[in-house]
């Protein structure tokens, strides 16, 4: 095996992918989950690629990735259909047919109800890996029926080595790899699309001067950040803006650590906005609107 399939990290869940491919003990599906930017969809590419013996990137006959069409809010009926057709066929090759649905939280009812028809009665020598940053929007039966594969930040040291040599600057690696909080796939983009990071930054430092303006100007800032999208637009938009306050209070936090000022009120100000952000991805899978949960811990800054 390529060492750790080429892969930023992860070691232990391709060692048990490898291992079960090995052992000939592959499941017939699999759920990827965690938040965006791990690595959650070069894994599913490269665990395909085991599967077939042949590279995704060229013309893989017994591969189909499902991705949600651009400026769609939903993948379709129709989409999943064709999906499940060609699952239904014999390979072309000796070995599995392969379906990968990318950003699977985006099934709506309809669509979702055909995959998990699919997932209870699957075709012979068929995989099906869903890859998803919101697993919790998920119907139920189809994570019950799922082989469960939870993807974790990745460690900074590892992240560092990756992309060293794609910047010269120390400090800017650094920064980038801080910013990243353990994605590697975020720590890559910062390296290849300037416009990307910039806009990235531009959106932290808005959030970094919310702890210094009166709750009006927060809501306000909440009010022009999320616009009037509908609640499934907003959860990639509300991912990021936790991303950010994740990062914000973890460096608050560690400055009063390195201070030897852990038990004042401060402290204890901060673990409790960490809970909230906590609670709010928590919250999010029960369709309460997010608006409202994020207008709470706006208070509570």
């Amino acid at each position: 095996m390529k060492e750790n399939w080429g892969i930023i990290g992860h070691q232990n869940i391709v060692n048990y992918l490898d291992n079960s491919l090995k052992k000939e003990k592959v499941v017939h599906t699999y759920l990827f989950y965690g938040v965006k930017h791990l690595g959650k969809t070069t894994v599913a590419k490269k665990f395909a690629e085991e599967l077939l013996g042949q590279s995704t990137g060229s013309s893989n006959l017994d591969l189909f990735e499902l991705n949600l069409e651009n400026h769609h809010k939903e993948i379709k009926i129709d989409q999943v259909r064709d999906w499940r057709h060609f699952l239904s066929l014999k390979p072309f090759g000796k070995g599995f047919k392969v379906g990968i649905i990318h950003q699977s939280e985006h099934l709506n009812i309809e669509s979702a109800n055909a995959l998990l028809k699919t997932i209870e009665e699957p075709p012979p020598k068929t995989v099906i890996i869903l890859v998803t940053s919101s697993w919790q929007r998920l119907l139920p039966t189809i994570i019950s029926r799922s082989q469960k594969i939870h993807f974790l930040p990745v460690a900074s040291k590892i992240i560092q080595e990756t992309i060293k040599g794609k910047v010269s600057d120390q400090k800017e690696i650094k920064e980038m790899v801080s910013y990243a909080l353990g994605r590697p796939g975020l720590a890559l983009k910062f390296c290849q699309d300037q416009e990307f990071k910039e806009d990235y930054l531009k959106l932290h430092q808005q959030v970094v001067k919310l702890w210094s303006v009166p709750i009006a100007q927060r809501f306000n800032f909440l009010n022009d950040y999320l616009g009037n999208k509908e609640l499934k637009e907003n959860f990639n938009l509300i991912d990021d803006l936790l991303h950010h306050f994740q990062f914000i209070l973890r460096e608050k936090l560690l400055s009063l650590y390195q201070l030897g000022d852990s038990q004042t009120i401060k402290s204890s100000a901060l673990i409790k906005q960490l809970k909230i952000v906590s609670d709010i991805k928590s919250l999010l899978k029960f369709n309460i609107q997010p608006k409202l949960l994020l207008e709470n811990l706006l208070i509570n800054l």
